[in-house]
């Protein structure tokens, strides 16, 4: 019962909290983006809230167990896209303090046309993130408080959007500096007590999984990961969230470490749960180690760090599919019709999660409504540059094209990721159309 406890006083305070934030927004400007006043430790809290998803922790541990180690690894790509999008782009990148959404940013180089085209397709994205996340608080709070999964689902959906609808980004900066201290204590914790069950880690090397990760599948894998979430509707709206240009960039480097120390930390979980259980589903194996190994009163914490995981990407993620779906699609910037739109997504993102329940299914399917399609044209965006409508539409096309065939026709030969491929086609085919077109400034 205790347990129990802790998690439901996490959850209320959560909700208290981003609703006390709601005093604060009264537009759309600060429903959709934070004051640029935050310093190094409250950025890296939002920032690594934010990458430390379910996909990234729970997912991880569940796909570990089938391939090993390798695949948490593999993983890390996420962590060294970021450090590099930090050292090599951020010093680079020339934006406006009016753009706050992804679609905004894609008009202010290629006319009205992407901003709606962009808008699209990072509702499309932002939606299949929070619904990955949702699908995995289902099972937690599920199993955690021995209920059924879709009552789990409406639980989870309702917390996330009282205090997200009425504090928009405000809250979610303010919450997730609680998150992050909640996360940070409570997910090693799963890993000390599965190789206190499992005897020895040094075990962790030996242990043969169900499936292994052949060279060209890891190397796949770690460009679709280190590309997928970099330049994301997400990360846009943060772009302006430190103090100065140089806390960002601290922030962003620091988060990608300590998310590549989660990710092999959920990794070895997921590898260790080989041995400790053989009755237990992949993607029940966290939920697991965290009912069955770790003491009372502990548990509780630990409960509360995994729905802190699951709960900082999903709010962060509602809230920019909402922002893309009012501001670039529909152009509405009133208050009430926003946080309309912000339930509405939320709800849209739980039956996607009935419609697709397997969480790392749900982020591969929204990786490739994005980073194909955008990835080129973001970056070019970013750095202040003007290009023509063509130069947006056609590596966009062919992008998506190249993931098509190479899922539906080819069925991914040598179970390499479409997203890789996809990624690769959109910057050569955006360099060739630049060139074609005589655009007058190079990538």
């Amino acid at each position: 019962m205790i347990d129990k406890l802790i998690i439901i006083l996490y959850l209320v305070t959560i909700a208290a909290v981003g609703i006390a934030e709601s005093r604060r927004t009264k537009e759309a400007s600060s429903f959709f983006s934070s004051s640029g006043k935050k310093g190094l430790f409250v950025s890296v809290a939002v920032l690594s809230s934010g990458f430390i998803g379910g996909g990234y922790s729970v997912g991880n541990a569940a796909e570990s167990y089938r391939f090993g180690l390798p695949y948490s690894i593999a993983l890390c790509g996420f962590s060294v896209g970021i450090i590099l999008f930090a050292l090599f782009v951020l010093p680079k990148i020339k934006i406006s303090n009016e753009i706050n959404t992804a679609g905004e940013l894609l008009r202010s180089c290629y006319g009205s046309a992407a901003k709606r085209f962009g808008g699209f397709f990072s509702f499309i994205f932002c939606l299949g993130i929070a619904s990955a996340q949702l699908s995995t608080l289902r099972i937690i709070i599920s199993e955690l408080f021995e209920i059924n999964g879709n009552v789990g689902l409406i639980i989870a959906a309702a917390i996330i959007l009282i205090y997200s609808t009425a504090g928009g980004m405000n809250a979610v900066v303010k919450t997730d500096g609680i998150q992050f201290t909640v996360l940070i204590i409570g997910l090693p914790l799963l890993l000390f007590f599965a190789i206190k069950e499992l005897g020895d880690p040094l075990q962790l090397y030996e242990i043969k999984t169900a499936e292994s990760i052949n060279i060209l599948q890891f190397g796949s894998l770690a460009l679709s990961f280190a590309t997928g979430e970099l330049i994301t509707p997400q990360l846009i709206q943060r772009l302006r969230l430190s103090k100065t240009r140089k806390i960002l960039s601290q922030s962003l480097i620091i988060s990608a470490i300590i998310s590549a120390v989660i990710f092999i930390i959920t990794g070895a979980v997921g590898v260790a749960a080989n041995v400790i259980f053989t009755d237990v589903a992949p993607q029940n194996i966290v939920v697991a180690v965290a009912s069955r190994l770790i003491p009372k009163g502990i548990k509780g914490v630990v409960g509360a760090s995994l729905c802190a995981v699951l709960i900082t990407s999903a709010d962060s993620a509602i809230n920019s599919a909402s922002a893309s779906l009012s501001s670039d699609i529909l152009g509405k910037s009133d208050i009430k019709t926003i946080r309309i739109i912000n339930v509405l997504t939320g709800i849209i993102s739980v039956f996607a999660v009935i419609a697709v329940p397997d969480v790392m299914e749900l982020l591969m399917i929204s990786y490739k409504f994005w980073c194909p399609v955008m990835f080129s044209q973001l970056l070019y965006a970013l750095m202040g540059k003007k290009g023509s409508k063509s130069l947006f539409l056609i590596p966009a096309a062919v992008g998506m094209a190249s993931v098509a065939i190479w899922d539906i026709v080819l069925k991914a030969p040598c179970k390499i990721s479409s997203v890789a491929v996809g990624f690769t086609v959109n910057v050569i085919s955006f360099i060739i159309t630049k060139r074609l077109l005589r655009e007058s400034r190079s990538l």
